[in-house]
């Protein structure tokens, strides 16, 4: 049955993308962040939902009158230099199958970004943009959140198979990412009713990751909390609800949780950590052999190459660190890539939210900024610890904090590099309000 609902679904959000490419980015986002046809299906499906959805949105906007053009800022620039190295290292990658396979999932997910970049260009847009994300990951949430009460927290909670976070690890980095977007949300939403739904939803976020098992999310959450807390303005009573949510959380769940978690403190005897270690170490061997292009998106994972660049035994494994990750599979260049790009975006951020301070008329993307930079402070710290260094949502993030503020450089007037769009005009969004944070 629920197959169906979603192919009838799928059909009528097919045919408004159609008429409104920028509709057809967010479904094409909500697909790719939820993955509903492997809800729907499981693992597998015979209906290739992404790539439909992505060839009727840029059919769509090949006919329409929207401007066929991508935002031009430095972010934009960046992903663009990234693609192509990334295309240069999975050329001479070591073990060119799997470097294949990747790089075809990334460049797909570039095309993505790509595409929010030049549709997702209003305070609508990207205020809808903000509820797709919530909505594809608040599903997982909630579903993961309401099987760890009704198992009393005594397995972890797994994303949607065959994706980027089916993993237990990767699942509490999205959803850590999630948890100030509703936030935002919360803030912008006139309806009352709406408001209390997303707290709540929010409270089962937290309550998932807790769930996941995850040690990185563990950490991850615990610094998302400390940034939030440090950049909001009541930090007592924000101190007060963010303490007992967690301690809520945490009672829920067994003794075997807290001894998982507390082996953080013990590293020289945890086997995982200690394997991590191994491929860190590998990882830099590698770099030092092949600086310039690495070895190729996860060619490291093949027993026999490990071995090449790690002849003192071990096991090949994931690397466990979007930092090491850039690295291995692209070398210094790769490296230097991705993390300027997380750099212009956090600057990004911290412009948006010293530019619109105290105007009521730019206060959604004040909010918005704020929210993304804890977010982006989420996902580094959680990242340190997984192999998650080209996940879409974050590239998503990356791509809306670019339009924001090319929307706020407009309505204050400023003059940025260059203005692509003319909608990029503020347009006032029915419906919400800013309630105090």
């Amino acid at each position: 049955m629920r197959s169906i609902l979603l192919m009838m679904a799928f059909f009528v959000m097919v045919l408004s993308a159609m008429k409104m490419p920028h509709i057809g980015v967010m479904v094409w986002s909500w697909v790719a962040f939820m993955s509903p046809h492997r809800e729907a299906w499981g693992g597998t499906t015979i209906f290739e939902f992404n790539m439909i959805i992505a060839v009727v949105t840029l059919g769509a906007w090949l006919v329409s009158r929207e401007p066929l053009k991508v935002a031009k800022t430095p972010i934009t620039y960046l992903l663009i230099i990234f693609a192509l190295h990334m295309s240069l290292t999975t050329y001479l990658a070591d073990y060119e199958r799997t470097a294949l396979a990747l790089w075809d999932r990334t460049m797909k997910s570039l095309v993505l970004v790509m595409a929010i970049m030049g549709l997702i260009n209003s305070r609508v847009r990207v205020h809808a943009m903000i509820w797709v994300i919530v909505i594809s990951l608040g599903y997982w949430a909630v579903k993961g959140s309401g099987f760890m009460i009704l198992s009393g927290g005594k397995y972890a909670i797994f994303g949607p198979s065959n994706t980027m976070i089916n993993d237990n690890n990767h699942l509490a980095a999205a959803l850590i990412m999630t948890i100030p977007l509703i936030n935002y949300l919360r803030l912008h939403t006139a309806n009352k009713w709406i408001r209390l739904l997303l707290i709540g939803v929010m409270f089962m976020t937290i309550f998932a990751v807790i769930g996941s098992y995850s040690r990185g999310g563990f950490i991850g959450l615990t610094m998302m909390g400390l940034v939030y807390w440090w950049r909001s303005k009541g930090k007592f009573v924000g101190a007060m609800v963010i303490g007992l949510v967690v301690i809520v959380g945490l009672m829920a769940m067994p003794q075997k949780y807290f001894d998982r978690i507390n082996t953080i403190k013990s590293t020289e005897d945890d086997t995982s950590f200690q394997g991590r270690l191994v491929m860190w170490e590998t990882a830099i061997e590698i770099a030092r052999k092949k600086p310039l292009t690495g070895v190729g998106f996860r060619s490291y994972e093949k027993q026999h190459i490990f071995e090449r660049y790690n002849p003192g035994g071990g096991r090949a494994r994931a690397i466990h660190s979007i930092y090491f990750e850039a690295l291995a599979d692209h070398g210094y260049p790769g490296l230097i890539l991705f993390l300027t790009i997380a750099f212009v975006t956090w600057r990004n951020c911290r412009w948006i939210v010293k530019q619109t301070r105290g105007s009521p008329e730019l206060a959604w993307a004040h909010d918005l900024g704020r929210m993304i930079e804890v977010s982006l402070a989420g996902y580094l710290v959680a990242g340190a610890a997984l192999s998650l260094a080209y996940y879409d949502m974050y590239l998503a993030l990356v791509a809306l904090t670019a339009i924001v503020r090319l929307l706020v450089s407009q309505q204050l007037g400023a003059k940025p590099r260059r203005i692509v769009h003319p909608a990029m005009a503020p347009t006032p969004l029915p419906g919400t309000a800013r309630t105090s944070s």
